[in-house]
């Protein structure tokens, strides 16, 4: 078996370690509110609400990315709207269920400007990358936090009794 030495708490190499897990969580940190920008893109123009009707789905054939998953198909409901005297059809985002029936009524919110443009509120955004970036990075922040309070202890920089700082 190998051995591997545990980190000395005090030394250059333990505060080169907290500063890469800092790094680490801004990363993640600045990924998780990308996710979110992203999710929430060309919203804000997205003003109007139209009634829409769910006409049929679009499937696609998902390949798998390695060997270790199957194959799956995504479906993507096509939506009939109309808009100032306009027939409009649109996709929202793939999903991995059919969310509406054919046929049901959906409230769409769209760009005025571009009626094009749309987004459904009622359907289950997915949230989960922009969630997973920001736990990763609420985690890794106090992780490095607890890193940097063993590495000033060790080194005598800290004094545990008074709680603060002391000069060497």
């Amino acid at each position: 078996m190998a051995h591997t030495r545990p980190i000395k708490w005090g030394t250059p190499s333990s505060f080169v370690c907290t500063g890469i897990m800092f790094v680490f969580a801004v990363l993640a940190f600045i990924a998780g509110i990308h996710a979110m920008n992203q999710r929430n893109k060309g919203r804000d123009e997205c003003t109007e609400k139209v009634t829409a009707t769910v006409i049929r789905y679009a499937e696609s054939k998902r390949q798998p990315v390695n060997s270790k998953h199957s194959a799956y198909t995504v479906y993507m409901a096509v939506y009939q709207y109309e808009y100032n005297g306009w027939t409009y059809y649109g996709m929202e985002s793939p999903a991995e269920s059919k969310q509406f029936e054919i046929g049901q009524k959906v409230e769409l919110m769209l760009d005025p400007n571009d009626p094009d443009n749309f987004y459904v509120p009622s359907e289950r955004a997915t949230a989960g990358p922009m969630i997973i970036c920001l736990a990763i990075s609420l985690i890794s922040l106090i992780t490095a936090f607890g890193m940097l309070w063993l590495s000033l202890a060790a080194s005598g920089k800290f004094d545990h009794g008074e709680g603060g700082w002391k000069d060497k």
